[in-house]
């Protein structure tokens, strides 16, 4: 069975598009950060295929809760090790931040397959949206807005073609 991570800040959406995948209200979303700190992890299916699905909890380089953020990095370290495919959410309202570029280097060490999701993409074109994360150099990127159900089929499709087989 394939495994698809969901990796980000706090905050981005996270919970959201792993309820999304995996059909549940497993994940608790709220507007308070911090509230997911383990791995969650729930089945799904996608195209008669069994998958997978892992949320973290959100990245915090810029906090000075070191104990927490590292219990939280440990676990994320976990969820990246054991997936086949990871989805790097960012937020476009927020534009692109510091704590955005440190995640992406720790996962391109990885050496993992990953798309970059950029999720509240509300009013603008994704072409637009794509601009300001340009710069981390990423080939596979889906703009979404997870709230309105907007780019979840797209990341369906990406995950079923990804992992088919």
């Amino acid at each position: 069975m394939s495994n698809v991570a969901i990796v980000g800040r706090p905050n981005v959406g996270k919970s959201s598009l792993f309820n999304k995948l995996t059909k549940s209200k497993k994940a608790i979303v709220s507007e308070f950060e911090g509230l997911t700190r383990d791995r969650q992890v729930s089945k799904t299916i996608i195209d008669n295929l069994s998958y997978e699905i892992i949320d973290s909890g959100g990245l915090n380089f810029s906090n000075n809760n070191s104990a927490l953020d590292s219990q939280i990095l440990n676990q994320t370290n976990l969820a990246t090790d054991e997936a086949d495919l990871v989805l790097f959410v960012v937020e476009y309202k927020s534009g692109l931040l510091p704590d955005d570029q440190v995640i992406s280097k720790l996962l391109r060490k990885k050496n993992k397959d990953i798309c970059l999701v950029i999720n509240k993409v509300d009013g603008v074109s994704d072409e637009t949206a794509k601009l300001d994360f340009m710069n981390l150099g990423y080939q596979q990127v889906i703009c979404t807005s997870v709230s309105h159900n907007y780019g979840i089929d797209s990341i369906i499709e990406f995950i079923a073609h990804k992992l088919d087989g």
